[in-house]
């Protein structure tokens, strides 16, 4: 991973204003975590969006509560149904109450000692008699993977976001796979539209920020490994200054901003 003061952009239509309401450190965020956070909810919408049609009780499972999942709570709830309920599994207590305060309507807390059988069953129970219609995993490892396939809905939609699994392999029984007709799909960032979209609703205030965390560039190593543990809540983001004095007025460009 390299950090740097300048950036090459190949074409001015693939810049978005930073809008004067919104801060540099939140504007540093959007084009990766919320853009991502934000298509994986589009991405499962049109299938929520169905079964809301139908049903007064319908739940999203997001797993994983970081940075991602915040903003992900957060598009839930403005880009889905009303009454859809959206619910968050992580294995961290403090990270399950900032997912409450981003507006999670239920919480799971799939801790390591929790064994598969118990967490599903939590899973379903929260999620009400039809499982969970659509499921967003931040984490994506073979354990959340194997889990939320116990807890979706039949012809639910199964959002594959994060990297935590890296090359793992998952096993997919295919006859009942078939049979509830899952859809399985991968997630990766999003579109300049999107980003857009997004970055209107932040600076409305529709949607806020997770807690940042701010750090020189000489610690980014150790950000970067308490970001593997587990240890940081929401994003942590560099701060170093551009070295050009004539970038320090009046958008606060004389400070760059990379976000971990």
């Amino acid at each position: 991973m390299q950090f740097s003061d300048y950036v090459i952009v190949p074409d001015v239509r693939l810049l978005v204003k930073v809008p004067d309401t919104v801060a540099m450190d939140t504007a540093c965020l959007l084009p990766c975590s919320a853009l991502t956070a934000y298509n994986a909810v589009c991405i499962v919408a049109p299938t929520v969006e169905d079964f809301a049609k139908y049903s007064d009780d319908c739940a999203v499972l997001l797993v994983g509560a970081g940075g991602l999942g915040l903003w992900g709570i957060q598009f839930a709830k403005q880009l889905l149904p009303a009454g859809v309920r959206v619910i968050c599994a992580d294995v961290n207590s403090e990270k399950l109450a900032a997912a409450r305060e981003a507006g999670c309507d239920d919480v799971i807390l799939w801790g390591k000692e929790v064994d598969d059988d118990t967490a599903v069953a939590a899973a379903r129970k929260a999620c009400g008699d039809l499982g969970a219609v659509a499921a967003i995993d931040f984490v994506n490892a073979p354990a959340t993977f194997e889990r939320l396939q116990k807890t979706m809905a039949e012809g639910g939609i199964h959002a594959l976001v994060g990297f935590f699994g890296v090359d793992a392999p998952v096993s997919v029984p295919l006859m009942p796979f078939v049979v509830a007709r899952h859809t399985i799909t991968g997630v990766v960032i999003g579109s300049l539209p999107q980003l857009r979209e997004l970055t209107a609703m932040v600076a409305q205030g529709k949607v806020k920020p997770p807690p940042i965390t701010h750090h020189p560039l000489e610690d980014v190593y150790d950000v970067l490994q308490g970001l593997k543990t587990g240890k940081v809540k929401g994003r942590a983001v560099v701060k170093f200054e551009s070295g050009d004095p004539t970038l320090s007025k009046p958008y606060d460009m004389g400070t760059g901003m990379a976000s971990l």
